[in-house]
């Protein structure tokens, strides 16, 4: 019997998983292209990920090693479109197409694969949102294979209601009444996540370090992609206590102290209805059912993957409220921890923007 070993990984910070599948297969082998690219208007580079399917009658470990098992010799042209798919199903360009470079030089992890090589191809053209013309096209040009294609619609912009870059409302995990969150989904949007980034200061001795800790909430699902519909997050304030107390180890000397002005960022990262399904159903199996259906959206046959699109918003520099600095400091979770109480570091505060 053959092993037919198929390598796909997928890595994002926030929606961003490994995965791989170990198939035993009986028929003749087929030319799989495995592809993975997640497009961020924000970003100012974009990358795809372009991976084979390997057969072989050795060891499927041994012939993982072999960096020849995962990429293709040669590859013709990988390029993006803007456009749109009209009512027809048929794909309208708009603008130049971008012809993606290869690169080699980003290192791969040691592990299972070898990781002498790893071929990732990106553009560093800036990618644009048009209201009529809201989708990219992603066709890859393997030689002796139909042309691998696959659509994505695009989006750049979060509308966040609270909090505000410019409001007067403090942050205070400490209250009796859980932390809310408001924005108003994004069309063609449908996944959501936020994460709280805490600020705080590590001083020992005579070295000032500043440092955070990102503290990621449950994601959310929009009902609606067509239209904006109001969402809204409540942050459990216990919980962010029991976070930092997870997080970090009483120091055997020196202390800890929380920003004030500049305590809190809230980042936002929402992502595509495909990107969306596909984490769904990567997911782990919470069931006896272990066996789970693969997605893809990549066109053409034999060809497996995700292309799809995220965006990231930050509000930034959000005060904390007093109550929450002295939580920290004298809390059931976090009193043994170093922080300092709001009293003790009032010199501090008083001579610094923090």
């Amino acid at each position: 019997m053959q092993k037919i070993f198929i390598f796909f990984i997928l890595s994002i910070s926030l929606f961003f998983n490994s995965c791989s599948t170990d198939v035993d297969i009986n028929a003749d082998w087929k030319d799989v292209t495995i592809v993975y690219s997640i497009l961020n208007l924000n970003d100012t580079i974009q990358y795809v990920k372009i991976n084979k399917a390997f057969l072989g009658s050795a060891n499927a470990y041994d012939m993982a090693k072999n960096s020849d098992s995962l990429f293709y010799k040669s590859i013709n042209k990988v390029s993006l479109q803007q456009g749109r798919t009209n009512s027809n199903g048929d794909w309208e360009g708009y603008g130049q197409e971008i012809i993606l470079q290869k690169t080699t030089d980003i290192p791969k992890d040691s592990g299972i694969f070898a990781n002498d090589r790893n071929d990732i191809f990106y553009t560093t053209e800036k990618l644009q949102k048009n209201d009529t013309y809201n989708e990219y096209r992603l066709v890859i040009d393997v030689p002796n294979k139909d042309l691998i294609t696959a659509t994505t619609k695009v989006f750049d912009n979060l509308t966040v209601k609270e909090p505000t870059t410019w409001g007067s409302r403090k942050v205070n995990f400490a209250s009796s009444v859980p932390y809310t969150v408001k924005w108003n989904s994004t069309k063609d949007a449908r996944l959501y996540e936020v994460t709280v980034r805490y600020w705080y200061y590590e001083i020992i001795g005579t070295d000032t370090t500043l440092k955070h800790l990102d503290w990621a909430q449950p994601r959310m699902v929009s009902t609606k992609l067509e239209q904006e519909v109001e969402m809204t997050l409540d942050i459990d304030g216990p919980g962010f206590f029991k976070y930092v107390q997870s997080q970090l180890k009483p120091l055997a000397s020196g202390k800890r102290l929380s920003r004030r002005k500049k305590a809190i960022d809230f980042i936002f990262l929402i992502g595509g209805d495909d990107l969306n399904t596909y984490i769904q159903v990567s997911s782990p199996s919470n069931t006896i059912v272990q066996e789970k259906p693969s997605y893809t959206n990549i066109n053409g046959e034999n060809n497996l993957g995700i292309f799809s699109c995220k965006f990231d918003e930050t509000i930034p520099e959000q005060e904390i409220d007093q109550r929450m600095i002295d939580s920290l400091a004298l809390g059931i979770y976090t009193k043994n921890l170093n922080f300092l109480s709001y009293n003790q570091a009032i010199n501090f505060y008083s001579n610094t923007d923090e």
